[in-house]
């Protein structure tokens, strides 16, 4: 952000128009590094306005698409991406083109339009990008996958995310999600085995998470499922005592008297159902 005020106080000073223009433009990058979105879109908006032949004129277009996606306006959004030439998006460096791609599938996403979205996410996946887009990319294409009940290939694709020799690195706002998305499909497509394996490494790894009580229930409704019902005791027993306020805690506990009926806990079974 300060050096936005640089920019704008450089702008302010210089006579020179190119100065005056690569000073804007360098506010409104700066801008948007500082997740200043609704200001950095004003000035884009200017620069394209006052310097609409100007040879960065598609970087602003570019960074106006990111600002606008950003605050979540998507139609505009969507609409600026139009406005980009196939000249200047291919003359973009190519982090800001790729970073332009992914924001027109979320955009797409957002206004329902999901096999589109799906068909740019797909594009941004076959050219090399760096790790940490190209991980919300997978995730953001498993979980339209998902979405429209192709949970073989959603597991592919989340199980291609999570086991890569980058899975590790990935920021925890990607492999937590991933990690669930991965639990759910398993237990959709009847891999139990798989989708416990899925849910409790998020337990493990993720000890915060505000997902802990869906994949504990899941878990334990895998165990069940496998016939495990030992296994399943101690997940179910977690929903009903630490999350017994959320939707999943009745359900949890029902089964939680069912599993320790299974294994002929009577007593404590009883206690459960009642």
């Amino acid at each position: 952000k300060q050096a936005a005020t640089l920019y704008a106080r450089e702008a302010k000073a210089s006579a020179n128009d190119d100065a005056v223009a690569t000073a804007r433009l360098n506010r409104g990058r700066s801008l948007v590094a500082a997740q200043e979105f609704a200001e950095a879109a004003r000035v884009m908006s200017a620069f394209i306005r006052d310097f609409p032949e100007h040879p960065d004129a598609g970087q602003a277009r570019a960074h106006l698409v990111i600002a606008l996606s950003r605050q979540d306006q998507c139609e505009e959004a969507l609409k600026r991406v139009e406005a980009i030439s196939a000249t200047d998006l291919g003359a973009l460096d190519p982090e800001l083109r790729q970073a332009v791609t992914y924001e027109k599938a979320w955009c797409l996403r957002g206004a329902g339009r999901a096999d589109q979205a799906a068909d740019s996410l797909k594009a941004l996946l076959d050219e090399p990008s760096n790790n940490e887009l190209n991980a919300h990319a997978i995730l953001d294409l498993a979980i339209l996958e998902a979405d429209a009940s192709r949970h073989e290939s959603a597991a592919q694709l989340l199980r291609k995310l999570i086991d890569s020799p980058e899975g590790k690195t990935i920021p925890a706002t990607v492999r937590e999600p991933a990690l669930y998305r991965l639990g759910t499909c398993e237990f959709e497509l009847e891999r139990y085995g798989s989708a416990s394996s899925a849910f409790e490494e998020l337990i493990n790894s993720f000890p915060q998470s505000e997902l802990l009580a869906s994949s504990a229930y899941y878990a334990g409704e895998s165990y069940f499922n496998l016939g495990q019902f030992g296994a399943a005791i101690p997940f179910f027993e977690r929903v009903a005592t630490e999350h017994g306020d959320d939707s999943l805690g009745a359900p949890a506990l029902l089964r939680l008297g069912e599993s320790l009926a299974k294994v002929q806990r009577w007593r404590p079974s009883e206690r459960a159902f009642m």
